[in-house]
């Protein structure tokens, strides 16, 4: 097993306000100063967030186009997971206000718009309406997405948020049903300015599917095995919705010569003549967009500066509505003195780092154990947590400490997965792989994970 190497800029925050919302831009090392006279490997942490904003009677908010898609195939109808889809598809509803819009598409063997896409001002009678679904027939997803993102189109503007919201419990059996397929759908509307969030329900959705569809659209994912979770899983994703400050994010980075990228840990992004640009649909208030960008830094000198990367980050103020762009160089600088390189160690950073690197580990234990080599999926859990002890041992943070007791739990899982010969783990895996990938989960999540 390859070590992965994760290292993190750091040295400069840039703040810009805007009625109301502060959008801030940091980068940061892991450790500020890197060695002299040799060859390195370090990580660029782009980092974009927002603070909380305030109450909404306080504070304004931009208008919500949202379309949510239930499964109500045949499946649904066990341990009331259809009531309590219905159940939070009206929560979603009276969270909105008189002038977003919101339309409701169902699916079975077939998908059908059960209410076009219209302002939400008559609540009661969409709700009537909700509350009449009935369950019945198999399980066609695509179709589903396909026309909830008709039904977004009808209004889909850049001065509303436009959202949809996917359940499922089964896994899609009519119509195009590879993750491969989904994802290129997501990556399309993410073009559009359409974000999906999917939420699988029991045990028997595809997670693969619903990440990559997620994945691709820049949403959210959520996985639960209780339904009766739903209502609360719907406020949450709802509540991030409308505390949208900035949208259009697109964050290009320019290396200079002899400083040469290696990758996105944990997402594809292509280089272009040492370029790259990555893009994000939206940031919400307290939620953090963050890249980890693997770069490979030339020999120099001692107590020299430098230029590792120059950063352009434009992206739309969702309040005004105008372009905004943010620039900044970052550079490091060298030391002869191993020391003051470990002095320089910056323990937020290099706890954030450990769980992404967690989280990438994660996604290859699964892959290895879908091929059946359960041993290999042992070992690079086991390596992953061996990891994470040293990092949590150095940094003293408890959040490590607590993804190591959770490393361990799912390594004595696999160990009873090779036995049994089945992979009972691999949703929760996928899903907490996902949600630490996409700065979802521990920043905000946690309480919603399941499966524990």
């Amino acid at each position: 097993m390859k070590k992965l190497s994760l290292f993190i800029l750091t040295g400069w925050v840039i703040c810009f306000v805007a009625q109301g919302a502060r959008l801030t831009l940091t980068a940061e090392l892991q450790e500020e100063v890197i060695p002299a006279e040799t060859a390195k490997e370090a990580m660029l942490k782009i980092s974009v967030m927002t603070p909380e904003l305030e109450t909404e009677s306080q504070t304004p908010r931009v208008n919500i186009n949202l379309a949510v898609v239930l499964d109500k195939s045949g499946s649904m109808t066990t341990r009331g997971k259809l009531e309590n889809a219905k159940e939070a598809a009206v929560t979603a509803l009276r969270m909105l206000g008189e002038d977003d819009y919101f339309s409701l598409v169902t699916y079975d063997s077939q998908a059908r718009t059960l209410i076009p896409a219209r302002k939400a001002g008559d609540k009661a009678g969409i709700e009537k309406m909700i509350r009449a679904i009935q369950a019945d027939g198999n399980t066609a997803l695509f179709a589903g997405v396909a026309l909830g993102a008709n039904e977004i189109r009808k209004h889909r503007s850049e001065e509303y948020v436009n959202r949809m919201i996917v359940l499922s419990d089964g896994l899609a059996n009519v119509g195009p049903c590879a993750p491969k397929e989904l994802g290129g759908f997501g990556a399309s509307l993410i073009k559009e300015g359409i974000s999906v969030s999917t939420i699988g329900v029991g045990g028997d959705y595809n997670e693969d599917l619903m990440t990559a569809l997620s994945q691709a659209s820049d949403g959210h994912f959520y996985f639960v095995e209780n339904s009766h979770d739903l209502p609360l899983i719907f406020t949450q994703e709802m509540g991030a919705a409308l505390r949208v400050t900035a949208k259009a994010l697109t964050i290009h980075i320019e290396f200079p010569d002899g400083v040469v990228p290696v990758g996105v840990l944990g997402r594809d992004c292509k280089v272009v003549d040492n370029k790259m640009a990555v893009y994000f649909n939206q940031v919400y208030g307290g939620h953090e967009k963050s890249l980890i960008i693997q770069v490979s830094v030339p020999p120099k000198k001692a107590a020299e500066r430098i230029d590792l990367a120059s950063i352009r980050m434009s992206y739309q103020d969702a309040f005004s509505g105008e372009n905004l762009t943010l620039t900044r160089t970052v550079s490091a600088v060298t030391s002869a003195d191993i020391q003051v390189v470990e002095a320089s160690y910056n323990q937020d950073v290099g706890r954030d780092v450990s769980l992404v690197n967690n989280a990438v580990m994660k996604q290859q234990a699964i892959e290895q154990a879908d091929q059946g080599n359960w041993d290999v999926a042992q070992k690079i859990l086991s390596e992953s947590t061996r990891q994470l002890e040293e990092a949590a041992q150095k940094t003293g943070d408890q959040t490590l400490a607590a993804e190591v007791a959770r490393n361990l739990a799912h390594e004595k899982e696999m160990a009873e997965n090779q036995r049994r010969g089945s992979f009972d783990n691999r949703k929760v895996l996928k899903g907490e792989s996902f949600q630490d990938l996409n700065g979802q989960f521990y920043k905000q999540n946690k309480p919603l994970r399941k499966g524990k």
